[in-house]
């Protein structure tokens, strides 16, 4: 062995001895684990807090009216002022794509859709509408921005036959009406109170029918946290920001393409993170069974269908 290797090898050999007496640890693997064990204890409490905080204003209909009223703004200038890009109406290619990707996170071949009755729950400026119609569903779509409506309808204008628009707030809308799929994209996490909202669009399912949820999930993967972390940042950094203020550093950051997603995710104050467990609970004690995940992905895409009561 070489001189300089055998320096080297002692000198490690102090910093190793000089480590394990300055920590309780037998070696920085130990502690390694250790943290970990001590942070999936900590997410465990976050989410169990979080769930009973959704089940308190679930149960108390308790609902932070300012969050709301903010909420509410964001997506009526979201749908009026930031309504082009990535996978929306304006992006040819999700459009064309628009069936096959619906038959994929609903789990439902396309020759399911022809004449059925289908409820769009928050249909925003209506591409999944018009891609229901296209598979030949009578759609009733719904949402609570007119702005977003009047896109839809405008979208969707060859097909005023079978479709249906309504403006609508989930939390309170109570007619009496049964569909044989109620599709639910990325709505009940800005509502204030998400259980509600995942209960009002489960009443809407007829027995024997299918409730389709794109939902936001608690962070699990690293890559999660990433993301999630990167749009708090995004909201610490916005939050003093006027809405016009928000659209425009978001253009400048991302891009005309990309400015909507990161609005979406951003801009609104109530964004609730659910974890599937939760969820799936939820939905059984609705009445729902054959509950699953359609794609691999943090923010869960859950198709569930309606258990028929003899």
């Amino acid at each position: 062995m070489s001189f300089a290797m055998l320096t080297l090898l002692t000198l490690t050999r102090k910093i190793i001895t000089k480590f394990t007496k300055l920590t309780p640890f037998q070696n920085i693997y130990e502690e390694i684990n250790v943290l970990k064990e001590q942070n999936k204890f900590l997410l465990f409490e976050v989410s169990k807090l979080n769930e009973l905080l959704r089940g308190q204003t679930w149960k108390n209909n308790r609902i932070d009216d300012q969050s709301i009223e903010q909420t509410h703004d964001s997506f009526e200038f979201q749908w009026s002022d930031i309504n082009t890009g990535y996978k929306l109406p304006s992006d040819t290619e999700f459009m064309s794509a628009i069936q096959e990707n619906i038959c994929l996170i609903t789990d439902s071949n396309k020759e399911w859709f022809k004449g059925k009755k289908i409820l769009d729950l928050g249909c925003g400026t209506g591409r999944f509408t018009y891609g229901f119609l296209t598979l030949g569903a009578r759609v009733t779509a719904c949402d609570q921005s007119k702005s977003a409506l009047q896109q839809a309808q405008l979208l969707c204008h060859q097909f005023a036959d079978q479709v249906t628009f309504k403006q609508i707030d989930i939390l309170t809308w109570n007619e009496e009406d049964y569909f044989e799929m109620v599709f639910c994209f990325g709505v009940v996490h800005h509502t204030g109170n998400t259980y509600q909202a995942i209960e009002n669009a489960a009443k809407k399912v007829k027995e024997g029918g299918k409730l389709f949820l794109m939902v936001y999930g608690f962070p699990e993967s690293p890559t999660d946290f990433i993301e999630v972390n990167t749009y708090e940042s995004l909201r610490q950094k916005l939050r003093n920001f006027s809405i016009e203020e928000r659209k425009y550093f978001l253009e400048k950051k991302f891009g005309i393409e990309l400015a909507h997603g990161y609005f979406d995710a951003v801009s609104p104050k109530i964004n609730d993170l659910l974890t599937f467990p939760e969820i799936e609970e939820l939905l059984k004690s609705f009445g729902f069974a054959s509950i699953k995940r359609t794609l691999p992905s943090r923010n869960y895409r859950i198709i569930a269908e309606k258990i028929v009561v003899n």
